[in-house]
C-alpha cells in the first residue's frame, strides 16, 4: 500500500463462500481487465470481533502494490 501498510489474510485455496485466494484472484483480474466494476474488495475477519457481529477490511484496487499467496502444508 502506497503509506507502506501491509496487510496480511489467512484465506482457504477455494471456498463457496467467498473471501477465498480463488475470490480474490477473480475479483483483482476482473478489476484489471474490465470485466469486474467493483473498486475495492470486501475481506470478512474472522478474528478480534470483540461486542461485533462482524468486522471487514475494504481492499481498494488502485492501493494494491503487489500481493503473495503463499501455498503451505496442512
Amino acid at each position: 500500500m502506497p503509506n507502506g501498510t501491509v496487510k496480511e489474510y489467512d484465506l482457504p485455496m477455494v471456498s463457496i463462500t467467498g473471501n477465498s485466494i480463488e475470490d480474490f484472484i477473480n475479483w483483482y483480474n476482473g478489476k484489471e481487465n474490465g470485466t469486474i466494476t467493483t473498486s475495492f474488495y470486501k475481506m470478512k475477519k474472522s478474528f478480534n470481533l470483540g461486542p461485533f457481529l462482524n468486522r471487514y477490511d475494504y481492499i481498494i484496487f488502485s492501493k494494491i502494490d503487489s500481493f503473495e499467496v503463499m501455498d503451505y502444508y496442512k
